[in-house]
């Protein structure tokens, strides 16, 4: 390791001391003198998942699979079903076609100037939509207002739920609205995030926000985070292909054409 002088400077940027070597360096050294860093495109990264990687040797499990496929002349397999027995396989597609999912991400890390705290995020499956609200707290009122709010937006569009999806935390309250505007309900199982289809949407949602926020001036005070809101909700939506129909944006499903002008 190379041995060159690095000079340190306290609080009043007056020489502190001199370190010669490198391996003195620390995490906790560096953070206290360094000023904190501007956002970036960093938010785009994904961490690697653990566990992908195993330490298992998997080379014969695949070269049987592989010899099995290549084998032109394969033992034949006895039947035991009598020659007047039939099987059917019936594979339906889901008739319910008006369906939405919707799940709270964690608390946003700055208080808005409104009092915001909160992006509540509702994924419209039918046309691939994701639609954000604002939210100050966690509590019934603010969960029931997000949902009038979402269920008002969708009703004159003739996308009126009729099953929401949810994770386990739904409150009573929720649960009395939603039933109250005759759409079933369906509870996710804790921890089962392959069910609830808004899981994927937070996160996208999460890097869209963050790439947007990285993009504003950068003397715009972050506290001022929720006013982007619903350009960004625009946006995104207008980067996704609508499910009905594929020629157009899951925005112009929902909102028309987009004027660019």
């Amino acid at each position: 390791m190379p041995m060159l002088p690095t000079q340190v400077y306290d609080a009043q940027c007056t020489p502190k001391r001199v370190v010669e070597d490198f391996s003195r360096v620390t995490y906790k050294l560096v953070s206290k003198y360094l000023p904190d860093s501007s956002a970036t495109d960093k938010g785009h990264l994904i961490r690697t998942r653990k566990g992908v990687r195993s330490t298992r040797s998997m080379r014969q499990a695949v070269v049987d699979a592989r010899e099995n496929v290549n084998d032109m002349d394969p033992t034949e397999q006895v039947c035991p079903a009598l020659e007047d027995q039939m099987f059917c396989n019936a594979m339906l597609a889901d008739q319910n076609k008006n369906i939405i999912y919707s799940n709270l991400p964690g608390l946003f890390p700055v208080q808005s100037y409104a009092g915001n705290n909160y992006i509540f995020v509702a994924y419209v499956y039918k046309i691939n939509t994701i639609l954000m609200r604002l939210m100050k707290s966690r509590s019934d009122e603010s969960m029931v207002k997000a949902f009038t709010d979402i269920y008002a937006y969708l009703k004159p569009k003739n996308l009126q739920p009729k099953l929401h999806v949810l994770d386990n935390e739904c409150s009573k309250a929720v649960q009395t609205f939603i039933k109250s505007n005759g759409t079933d309900i369906q509870i996710v199982k804790p921890h089962n995030h392959s069910v609830n289809a808004a899981e994927p949407a937070v996160k996208a949602i999460k890097y869209h926000v963050i790439a947007g926020l990285t993009t504003v001036d950068i003397n715009c005070l972050l506290q001022l985070w929720d006013l982007f809101l619903s350009q960004m909700q625009d946006t995104f939506n207008l980067l996704r292909v609508s499910r009905r129909d594929p020629s157009k944006s899951a925005y112009e499903e929902i909102e028309g054409e987009f004027v660019f002008n």
